[in-house]
């Protein structure tokens, strides 16, 4: 279980840099900075293609897609892009990125597990019937896509109790301000982007619906930990919209939907009453400073930023297998109930 979430940090990361070097060539006018940066997002997609199976192309395509769409658009001039080099970064892209992902296999070769040229079809014969076996099994970690948005069910990776009754977890969650605020910022995105599209929000969105839709369709049994490469694009309108509330940007709706996200964890984290307390007076310096001082966008944006290194810290222990006292534990362990609402 721990070890397949390993796989999840290498292809997001890998494919999380092909985002970053994608949009920097989409804003470059050079045309041999171009090539490089084609070549780069080619090292690092292939790489990300070659740590698992199937979930990193989409990263993949949606890449690719975009990349095409940048090259055969309007340029400054007004001149439309030669179909010659959408063909050429099309070959640069494919032929380069297959380079890398066949090289990350030899080592498989050098240290003699693998024989012959039908080594990699056996490896994933092998990869495709594991997972069709792994669809008949039932795990009590096993969540729905549906619960994923909402970090409904996050299990352990690890647990150990001491002598004197201390535990130690590694606990799969994520932090849950940031998990819940990046659903409200996916809300506010789709509303803008139906109010005025952009190349960025259109490729966060498409992205996000794309790895839903195969992971929801798919038969196999997920954990929560497969949900990161959409949480990852959750992210970044998260940050988005951070920046936006500091710049002042962004309107009060977007406050609001933003100090709305910070409610269930107020309410699990301090209890229905000092929780209800803490966001009437969120609500009350909010409502001063929009009103007087025209800074409203900025409390928010720190709030929210304090708040989640709060989260941090708070939960850090549960992440890294620190020994806490029963008491301390459950107290971390906001979701415990019956029901698929459970972090356990």
């Amino acid at each position: 279980h721990s070890r397949l979430a390993i796989l999840e940090i290498f292809h997001v990361t890998f494919t999380a840099a092909s985002y970053l070097l994608l949009f920097q060539f989409l804003r470059t006018r050079d045309p041999s900075l171009a090539r490089r940066k084609i070549l780069y997002i080619a090292l690092v997609s292939g790489a990300a293609l070659a740590s698992k199976l199937m979930i990193p192309a989409i990263g993949f395509l949606l890449v690719i897609g975009f990349l095409i769409n940048g090259l055969v658009s309007q340029n400054p001039s007004g001149h439309r892009i030669k179909d010659g080099r959408v063909i050429g970064a099309i070959v640069l892209l494919a032929s380069a990125s297959s380079l890398v992902y066949l090289i990350t296999f030899l080592p498989n070769y050098w240290l003699g597990w693998w024989g012959g040229a039908w080594a990699l079809a056996h490896y994933y014969h092998e990869v495709i019937w594991q997972l069709g076996e792994m669809s008949k099994a039932t795990s009590r970690f096993v969540s729905p896509w549906w619960t994923w948005p909402l970090t409904l069910r996050a299990p352990l990776y690890w647990q150990s109790t001491s002598d004197g009754g201390q535990i130690a977890t590694i606990w799969e969650g994520g932090n849950p301000v940031l998990w819940w605020g990046a659903l409200g910022a996916l809300v506010i995105t789709i509303v803008k982007e139906f109010e005025r599209p952009t190349t960025s929000r259109s490729f966060m969105l498409i992205g996000y619906v794309s790895y839903m839709l195969a992971l929801a369709l798919s038969k196999h049994p997920f954990f929560l930990y497969i949900y990161m490469a959409p949480l990852y694009l959750q992210y970044l309108m998260l940050a988005v919209l951070l920046a936006d509330c500091w710049s002042g940007k962004s309107r009060p709706w977007e406050h609001v939907v933003l100090v709305l996200s910070l409610v269930p964890a107020c309410v699990l984290g301090f209890g229905a009453t000092i929780g209800t307390l803490c966001l009437t007076s969120i609500v009350a310096v909010y409502a001063i400073l929009a009103w007087r001082f025209r800074v409203a966008g900025k409390f928010v944006c720190g709030l929210f930023v304090a708040a989640a290194l709060a989260a941090f810290v708070y939960f850090l222990p549960v992440w890294l297998g620190m020994p806490l006292e029963p008491a301390s534990y459950n107290a971390r362990i906001w979701l415990s109930g019956p029901g698929v609402g459970k972090w356990m």
